[in-house]
């Protein structure tokens, strides 16, 4: 009832090539997927359509039952661009002045994101997933339902983040100030995936970094949407 072990080698329509393992491993599975196409990858899985490019790296474990859940999974995508994504709009208009609404037309390029996850039959649960870039970097935390693809997402964004951290080299003080960065805003994702649903806290825009988290969407009482994220027994 489940696939023990496979090999695929292919390519994209990119001409970009994919490999797809699955390698037994005693009470495991191995599954591991490669390639330099992540937008392919992911639209393919039906996972996420804005990404455009990237080399993408996903590994987990599964278990050797069928329906297996995914465990000590992680997706590392290096390299890539986000297009047209509403939230990303969103945050120009909260975050700074902002021309025109509607998705952003030009496409906002990351070095490296990675995302550390597990998945079951109810949930994707995402812990502590960082993506960099030039003009912006990322943490984010939360869970993502898979029956309606509803969404309950929280962190901290932080607009140029490359000059953002230089006053972390200060020793002491900088750590204290900076944190994840000397300017920031903590913010939370709800709705579906498919239409995100994107606050921003402006009280953590003035919050040294160190504290910026006591200003995360974190909890089911704050002011995110808590649809995806199940409460405690």
């Amino acid at each position: 009832g489940v696939v023990q072990e496979a090999n695929v080698q292919g390519t994209f329509i990119s001409g970009n090539p994919v490999v797809f393992k699955i390698t037994p491993d005693g009470d495991t599975r191995e599954l591991r997927v490669a390639g330099r196409d992540a937008g392919a990858a992911l639209r393919a899985a039906n996972l996420y359509s804005k990404i455009a490019g990237g080399a993408l790296d996903f590994e987990a474990q599964l278990n050797n039952g069928p329906g297996s859940s995914l465990r000590s999974g992680r997706l590392i995508i290096r390299d890539f661009e986000v297009r047209d994504e509403a939230a990303l709009a969103e945050l120009d208009r909260k975050g700074k002045p902002k021309k025109s609404a509607g998705p952003r037309k030009a496409g906002v390029a990351f070095s490296k994101l990675v995302l550390p996850f597990t998945a079951d039959t109810r949930f994707i649960r995402i812990g502590d997933a960082v993506v960099k870039g030039p003009q912006m970097c990322a943490t984010a935390d939360g869970l993502i339902r898979r029956a309606d693809g509803a969404i309950d997402i929280d962190g901290t964004i932080i607009p140029a983040c490359a000059l953002n951290r230089v006053p972390g080299d200060i020793p002491i003080i900088g750590d204290i100030l900076v944190g994840d960065g000397l300017f920031g805003l903590t913010y939370a994702l709800g709705g579906a995936i498919s239409n995100p649903k994107f606050q921003v806290n402006p009280v953590s825009a003035i919050a040294p970094g160190i504290f910026r988290r006591f200003f995360e969407y974190g909890s089911p009482n704050d002011a995110g949407n808590s649809a995806a994220r199940p409460k405690a027994n």
